[in-house]
């Protein structure tokens, strides 16, 4: 499992290399159950996972394309290669959402903002994180009267020591940078792979 450091240049769509997307049927076992989109988006997050690529994914598109389905998935599947009888040898993906980081950050009560703090810097300094509906969040938030943004500084310390990162997000980086300013979409650009998803809503 690679998605790791060799950070250099922006970050690409995951299209894997020439004659890739011609065995994309055979690398998923020809299951008639999918459609060849999704088809296309699992081989294509297997060639992060296990090539030479940044350290971040971002799923991204439209609103039920099966882009938290994908996540989780990627994080079932680190979990189960890597589990142990030994606690110090598992690996296991940290799970949040954006929403939830803003939450944490917006604790009122003092006890219960010291156990958000605590919580808020270990999942900012997990070894791998999802982020999920990342977009979906308010940007600031006020506590003790101080304007926060918990994503963009969570966003920046992952940045700033590569960590594996997979986000999911509605937004496409014209969008990420309306939402979250240029400088932290230029970084987001540098550091995660893309996955595109379109097409309706599976819920539907």
């Amino acid at each position: 499992m690679s998605g790791g450091p060799g950070c250099n240049g922006r970050g690409t769509e995951v299209d894997g290399r020439a004659g890739y997307e011609g065995n994309e049927r055979e690398a998923i076992g020809n299951d008639a159950r999918l459609d060849p989109g999704t088809a296309a988006r699992i081989a294509k997050a297997a060639r992060w996972l296990t090539g030479d690529h940044r350290p971040g994914l971002l799923l991204y598109g439209t609103v039920g394309s099966g882009k938290s389905t994908l996540a989780r998935a990627i994080c079932e599947l680190i979990g189960i290669l890597h589990d142990s009888p030994l606690r110090s040898e598992r690996l296991a993906v940290a799970r949040t959402s954006a929403p939830e980081l803003v939450e944490l950050k917006a604790a009122r009560e003092v006890r219960a903002a010291a156990d958000s703090e605590e919580l808020f810097a270990r999942l900012r300094g997990a070894p791998m994180l999802l982020i999920d509906d990342l977009g979906v969040e308010a940007p600031a938030v006020r506590s003790w009267g101080n304007c926060l943004t918990p994503v963009i500084d969570l966003l920046y310390y992952r940045y700033d020591r590569r960590l594996f990162t997979i986000v999911t997000s509605n937004l496409d980086q014209k969008a990420i940078e309306a939402t979250y300013g240029v400088r932290i979409a230029d970084r987001m650009a540098e550091m995660f792979d893309r996955i595109g998803h379109a097409g309706p809503s599976y819920r539907r």
